[in-house]
């Protein structure tokens, strides 16, 4: 086995870490197996800060377990998914599960199990971030810099691959696509953009953000597969004093397909329009009204089901520094869908809730003791088409160190 260390500290605070690790195992009555680990840390930045650059990539090798989940019960509110019967037999099937949106449905968590396949593979991790930052001073000048002073992005890529049969070293290359589907254990791949135009302007500002994630897991049944492309640009007016319109359009598509579960295949294509009108009282009050519309449509090969979403709200907030807050929401939401009530895709889409009128609102009380102690009490309610008035309380406590 070989091994090989480097770490360098520059005088300015960049950063450059590597570590590998050679080993070849010797096995009984089998082709010996060679191993590779390398890590790699970087952290650079130039021209004063205005580019900051981190990477992080890593390359391990070793055994991996074809991987099977369940889901358990745990107390009302402290757990993640939610139940829902769909063929209504009355049996918990794993295709049923779903994210909670509600807090109080919150019910169940995943859970992975052990699996006895396992299987030799390659992995690669690597991260990297791009941040652009003009310097203060250019704020004074005029021209080209005063105006890229106004621009700020930050860029991230992650990608994380897991391989079985591959040739040694054919990991290496985290943008590796190539291997045979049937190779793949695992794959996790995030691609965001964010760019700001006068992010701290008074008057005035615009984003934009965008967001390419995939997901792709081996189970013990086949893989289960998901995706998500967004696109989002936001506006911000201050029209008159204390004033502020904002306007944000999105567009998107997500999906997902399974080898095993027929009803967890879709792939909706998304537009959402968003408009709300704010005013802000000194430092103490704010109080907002929201207008939104959402369309939403189903590919045409998993069924074409539509979606017609449009919700109304307004929201008040009171917020005393050292004191505490108190929040208040409600929102109404007139749905029109053409699908199945009881799928992935109906509860996906309307975000738990059904076709025809919803109503939802919360109110929120925060307090702050002299002794670093905060109590949050919060109470939320929701009105849904054919079904009973649901409230729910919570209380929290929370010590501050």
């Amino acid at each position: 086995q070989l091994s090989y260390n480097l770490l360098h500290n520059g005088s300015k605070g960049q950063l450059l870490k590597f570590q590998t690790h050679y080993r070849l195992v010797h096995l009984p009555n089998q082709a010996d197996l060679p191993i590779l680990l390398m890590r790699l840390e970087s952290s650079q930045h130039a021209v004063k800060h205005t580019f900051v650059l981190n990477t992080y990539y890593q390359v391990s090798a070793g055994r991996e377990q074809k991987r099977i989940y369940s889901f358990t019960t745990v107390q009302t509110g402290y757990g993640t998914h939610i139940w829902v019967d769909y063929n209504q037999n009355g049996l918990e099937e794993l295709n049923e599960f779903e994210l909670a949106v509600f807090k109080d449905q919150a019910n169940y968590v995943k859970v992975l199990l052990p699996s006895n396949e396992l299987v030799n593979c390659q992995a690669v991790d690597f991260n990297q971030s791009l941040k652009w930052t003009a310097p203060i001073e250019w704020q004074r000048l005029k021209g080209l810099k005063q105006f890229l002073s106004r621009i700020q992005s930050v860029s991230s890529f992650k990608h994380e691959n897991k391989v079985q049969n591959q040739a040694f070293g054919g990991q290496l290359n985290p943008f590796d696509l190539a291997s045979a589907q049937s190779d793949v254990l695992l794959t996790n791949a995030a691609l965001k953009q964010s760019l700001f135009f006068n992010r701290y302007h008074s008057k005035f500002g615009l984003e934009y953000h965008y967001a390419n994630t995939q997901n792709k897991q081996l189970m013990t049944w086949g893989f289960d597969q998901k995706f998500m492309d967004k696109h989002s640009l936001q506006t911000r007016f201050n029209l008159i004093k204390s004033f502020n319109v904002i306007t944000e359009v999105q567009q998107f598509s997500k999906g997902l397909k399974s080898d095993l579960f027929n009803n967890r295949q879709y792939q909706m294509q998304s537009f959402v329009l968003r408009q709300e009108l704010v005013y802000q009282h000194q430092q103490h009050w704010r109080l907002g009204a929201i207008a939104q519309f959402t369309h939403s449509e189903n590919a045409q090969m998993y069924g074409g089901e539509l979606a017609l979403i449009k919700a109304i709200g307004v929201e008040c907030r009171y917020y005393k520094v050292n004191i505490g807050n108190i929040d208040f929401k409600w929102t109404t939401h007139a749905i029109q869908f053409n699908g199945q009530a009881s799928t992935p895709l109906a509860f996906d889409v309307l975000n738990g809730l059904k076709s025809g009128k919803n109503q939802t609102w919360s109110i929120g009380l925060g307090a702050k003791t002299k002794r670093n102690l905060q109590l949050n009490l919060v109470y939320d309610g929701r009105l849904l088409p054919n079904a009973p008035v649901v409230h729910v309380g919570r209380v929290e406590a929370k010590y501050l160190f």
